[in-house]
């Protein structure tokens, strides 16, 4: 009758595309293709809005998560993979390719924090606009609310600076500039 599905290589294109997908794929465009990480999936997945198949190769930019199942194939992507396992914490918002290089420096840190547990006692609290476990560290590039509990240094800064700086009219809209990856704490001056 018709061939298995689960048994094709071939990538099936879904419907969706979402702003990020479509800015991946303008990078992943201008990228020579010797300069990416190439990866083998382990069982079937969707991959930058794409279905694959287990045992199909996929090109990927991005951060491979774990659940997505991916073997590194070529150096890039076991560099990659490398550097996630030194730094589990990574900044979400940075991707391991910059103008088309493979870029695994060490930039300025995000803010380091962690969830305080609710005053109802839930280990599972709404704080800097996402869910997380109560204790679990994060990195987040928003101005911090009443649950966060500042770890690192540029946590407390960020903490100095929004208590004094909270009610000005130029207060930046996040501490975190992200094309510059670095804090974003201007000296205001007075109201």
């Amino acid at each position: 009758m018709g061939k298995s599905l689960t048994n094709s290589a071939k990538a099936y294109p879904l419907t969706f595309t979402s702003e990020a997908e479509r800015r991946h794929r303008a990078l992943e465009q201008r990228l020579p293709r010797d300069g990416r990480a190439v990866y083998r999936c382990n069982a079937d997945t969707v991959v930058n809005g794409t279905l694959r198949y287990a045992g199909s190769e996929v090109e990927f930019l991005g951060w491979p998560e774990p659940h997505i199942q991916l073997e590194p194939l070529n150096d890039d992507a076991r560099a990659i993979v490398a550097y996630l396992g030194r730094n589990p914490v990574r900044d979400r918002y940075r991707m391991p390719y910059r103008d088309g290089v493979l870029d695994l420096s060490e930039p300025e840190l995000m803010p380091l924090w962690k969830a305080r547990a609710s005053k109802r006692g839930l280990e599972l609290v709404r704080c800097m606009g996402d869910v997380r476990f109560a204790s679990q560290s994060f990195r987040s590039p928003d101005w911090p609310d009443e649950l966060a509990i500042p770890i690192s240094q540029e946590a407390k800064r960020v903490v100095e600076y929004y208590a004094r700086n909270r009610n000005h009219p130029d207060l930046p809209a996040k501490p975190w500039d992200a094309a510059k990856s670095a804090l974003n704490l201007p000296d205001l001056g007075e109201i």
